[in-house]
């Protein structure tokens, strides 16, 4: 059988230009390179797409603790929609300092741009709104009061829409959970203009005029948005939870209305699987609902996010419910509006109710993602973190072979995969199972290969260019990609410091070869902070490609006994592998470990990977796995 994909003009050899994807949200390389480097990028992850490609969803990285947070692609998207405005922007924000963002709506003022921007009194001093008064922007504050003009949406030249429900804040960006929302579509701008007028207007809260629709089709796709509080976006709401028949999941900031945590009990009693993450800081406060859902017997958890920068950052911000998600009528609602009174009947707010798989895929895998780290409320019985709905395959592109017409694929996800629902590829792939699918048409120089599932969701897509003969393009643990030349690539995969019972003869040091052609390690050496020369291995050792050695700390390994003794410190350590001339082949580190539990790559056989516990591995059966992966199948 032979399995199509997207190719590019092989023209890029000579010279020649690449096409844009069709759809208006393409994704360029990541970053730049040397001129003519072999690169890949993907162009399906980073956004999501949706609606015929007239709409993009972009998330937020912030990691769980200072430091692991990653800058991601909102920011960039709202700074490209100002520098494209030619007529006119207008901005209705909460929070508003973020430098590049600013910077960009200053210069949409010096080039001749009408800029409006509505704010909230209690967020006057955010640098934001100083610097567009200051540049001689029309400015509109929402009086201090019992109520706050809550919107973070921008409208530029009446044709796109950026909204969601985050703060065009610099921390919001890097250290908060949350998402935005970029709309191409005029008929959403009217509805948030029709709004935004009203707020100008200086009529706020009860005193705007009802929206003249709520509604437009946009991408093949029906977009509502309701305002608060003259359109009841509550009533829309409680509608879309009233239609749920399967699964309704939620991840939400601030929770504390009383009607709606009744009709998630309601559903819950129904037989439909309901499930929620709390924000943990809001969950706290006496008047949130987590304890009464609790009581209900809906599973609830607290978000994992502890990347602050004094009090700032950290939050779950997300006010996400995502309904049905694998259903013909999946559906995800999502805007400004936190699920509380004041949302309801005194601020100024928008929810935005979409659907079609295409929408609410990317929500459901954001809310999944988020329940791995979330733990329970303090007064709930344990649970584990387990959602039916997040019990899934997830096939993503491992790797793309452009010379030998072939691509991996591999399932990240927690069920087996049924290949035959896909574009590429046949046969089952069980959690964790990486298969390498044959006669793909590829392009010899350059190309994309995409992967779609049945429902015509683009499950995963990547662009290649420049690439050379015998070029692998393998993806790291991060979704980036890496340019590979033929040959070994020798990686310390796997390794236990601390065994069960005695040292002796069960620490190990897992060595793989996830390269394409044997490795001579001959003469390498193996060795620890205290010692770097322990092992030294013998002349003629061959380590053949996909296969893995396993030394042991008497010197055993499944080709015989090595010179030397290997030994890991508990409480942390260094190890480094060296090739014979003396060059660091690969180096891990560790400051801890747990009994009985080995460290591993998080993706086995990428250096890049971080080490986990084993029982952390996406695909682990089992606390360590030596000379297997993870799974406990062969290399």
């Amino acid at each position: 059988m032979r399995f199509r994909a997207v190719s590019l003009v092989a023209a890029l050899a000579l010279g020649g230009c690449v096409a844009e994807p069709a759809d208006e949200f393409a994704v360029g390389a990541p970053e730049a390179v040397a001129p003519h480097a072999p690169r890949a990028w993907s162009t399906a992850r980073l956004p999501s797409r949706a609606a015929e490609g007239r709409a993009a969803m972009h998330f937020t990285r912030p990691g769980t603790r200072p430091g692991e947070e990653r800058d991601p692609e909102a920011d960039d998207a709202v700074v490209a929609a100002l520098d494209s405005a030619r007529e006119s922007v207008d901005m209705a924000l909460y929070g508003f300092d973020h430098p590049a963002i600013v910077d960009a709506a200053r210069r949409a003022v010096a080039r001749g741009v009408r800029v409006r921007f509505v704010g909230d009194a209690d967020e006057s001093d955010d640098a934001g709104y100083r610097a567009l008064a200051g540049a001689g922007a029309a400015t509109v504050v929402r009086p201090e009061g019992d109520a706050i003009m809550h919107h973070k949406f921008v409208v530029v030249d009446g044709r796109e829409v950026l909204t969601g429900s985050l703060n065009l804040t610099g921390r919001s960006v890097l250290l908060d959970n949350d998402h935005l929302l970029h709309l191409r579509s005029p008929g959403v701008a009217s509805l948030y203009r029709h709004e935004f007028n009203e707020l100008f207007a200086g009529r706020f809260g009860t005193d705007k005029r009802r929206s003249p629709r709520n509604a437009v089709r946009t991408g093949g796709r029906d977009v509502e948005v309701h305002f608060a509080p003259q359109d009841d976006p509550k009533g829309a709401l409680r509608g879309v939870l009233r239609g749920a028949r399967k699964q309704a999941l939620f991840m939400t900031f601030s929770f504390t209305d009383a009607d709606l945590a009744s009709d998630l009990a309601d559903l819950r009693a129904r037989g439909v699987e309901v499930a929620g993450i709390f924000d943990e800081q809001q969950a706290s406060g006496l008047a949130s609902v987590d304890e009464a859902l609790v009581r209900a017997g809906v599973p609830v958890w607290l978000d994992g996010n502890r990347n602050t920068r004094g009090y700032a950052g950290g939050k779950l911000h997300h006010k996400v419910l995502v309904v049905d998600p694998f259903g013909p009528d999946a559906t995800v609602v999502t805007g400004s509006f936190n699920w509380s009174r004041a949302a309801a009947e005194r601020n100024d707010e928008n929810l935005v109710v979409l659907r079609g798989a295409d929408f609410v895929a990317p929500f459901l895998e954001e809310f999944c993602g988020l329940l791995r780290t979330a733990r329970r409320p303090p007064r709930a019985p344990g649970q584990a973190a387990d959602v039916a709905a997040c019990r899934r395959a997830e096939v993503r592109i491992a790797a793309v072979f452009p010379g030998e017409r072939a691509v991996e694929l591999t399932n990240a996800g927690r069920a087996t995969a049924d290949l035959s629902r896909f574009s590429l590829g046949d046969g089952l792939l069980a959690p964790g199972e990486t298969r390498r699918v044959e006669d793909v048409e590829l392009g010899a120089v350059a190309g994309e290969v995409a992967l779609h599932d049945t429902r015509g969701l683009l499950a995963d897509a990547v662009r290649y260019e420049h690439a050379r003969a015998g070029v692998v393009f393998r993806r790291r643990a991060d979704g980036t990609f890496r340019a590979e030349t033929p040959g070994a690539r020798v990686v310390i995969n796997e390794l236990l410091p601390d065994p069960d019972g005695t040292d002796r003869g069960r620490e190990f040091v897992e060595i793989l070869n996830a390269g394409t052609a044997p490795a001579d390690l001959g003469s390498w050496v193996l060795g620890d902070a205290f010692d770097p020369d322990r092992i030294v291995f013998p002349a003629g050792l061959q380590l053949a490609a996909g296969a893995a050695l396993v030394v042991r700390d008497d010197g055993r390994d499944p080709l015989g006994v090595l010179p030397g003794q290997l030994s890991l410190n508990n409480d942390g350590d260094v190890i480094t592998l060296r090739d014979r001339a003396g060059a660091i082949a690969d180096q891990v580190s560790y400051t801890s470990a747990r009994r009985g539990v080995s460290l591993v790559r998080q993706r086995e056989g990428d250096p890049d990977a971080a080490l986990v516990d084993h029982v952390s591995a996406p695909d682990a059966t089992a606390p360590q796995s030596p000379g297997l992966r993870s799974s406990g199948r062969p290399f």
